[in-house]
């Protein structure tokens, strides 16, 4: 189904349609893959950007995921066959998480694979892996019932299952930082609703803030470099708005 459905959206007349950002996320795995030719394993800086100047696409951007298309690179593949062979595992991926996911709730195999199938080909994830070839958000598709799981057994069920919101938000963490923080906020405010039951069941409590060190631990590695550019570095982000949303907005 996953193969299928990639090749009919995404393969028209042999030819590859053009997301908004096809080419940068080719350029991270050709990039990653060529450091791999030369022995670097744990590139922070892509030289396939700026005519070989480099870019520090691995500072801001991780790369773990992208190990896979990488991989596949090194060994031969075309940068296209790389690129759609790692959404066809994506969407696998999304649909098999999310299966399992819901029928965690109720063990009914009927209605898992209705929401699954319309999880994983709703139209703002495909659009979002088709249309604007946003390729860390397609990524974050996977981990986001597994955050929902995570908090809901916390808060509900077992919270001994805690590390499986760990599991969530780290994944999170290493595909895509805005849904990240769409993520956290969700589960903060679900916390903060839930205050009363995180107050008198207090292992509850204990077990939240276990998942949130533990998912701090292991993404150190990868907020580390980015506070340290942010510290010594001038960048565009901070000193001046990407756009202006009063001038670029329609009125009602």
């Amino acid at each position: 189904m996953s193969i299928g459905s990639v090749s009919i959206l995404y393969i028209f007349n042999n030819s590859i349609f053009l997301g908004d950002d096809l080419f940068f996320h080719k350029g991270r795995i050709d990039g990653l893959a060529e450091s791999f030719k030369n022995g670097n394993y744990f590139p922070k800086i892509n030289y396939s950007y700026l005519k070989g100047f480099g870019y520090a696409t691995g500072i801001f951007y991780s790369e773990f995921f992208l190990v896979i298309p990488a991989l596949l690179r090194v060994i031969g593949l075309s940068l296209s066959q790389v690129y759609i062979i790692f959404l066809v595992l994506i969407t696998f991926a999304t649909f098999l998480v999310s299966y399992l996911v819901r029928y965690s709730f109720d063990k009914v195999k009927n209605k898992s694979i209705l929401f699954s199938i319309l999880y994983t080909f709703s139209t703002y994830r495909i659009a979002t892996m088709i249309r604007r070839g946003a390729l860390g958000e397609t990524l974050a598709f996977i981990f986001l019932p597994l955050v929902l799981l995570g908090i809901y057994h916390i808060i509900f069920k077992d919270s001994k299952k805690w590390y499986l919101l760990t599991l969530g938000m780290t994944c999170l963490v290493l595909s895509h930082l805005i849904s990240t923080l769409i993520a956290i906020v969700f589960v903060g405010c679900l916390s903060i609703i839930n205050g009363k039951v995180l107050y008198n069941e207090r292992r509850r409590f204990y077990d939240l803030i276990k998942a949130t060190v533990a998912t701090i631990g292991l993404t150190i590695f990868y907020f580390v470099p980015i506070g340290e550019q942010l510290i010594f570095q001038q960048l565009r982000v901070r000193n001046a708005p990407v756009f202006n949303i009063s001038e670029e907005g329609l009125s009602l």
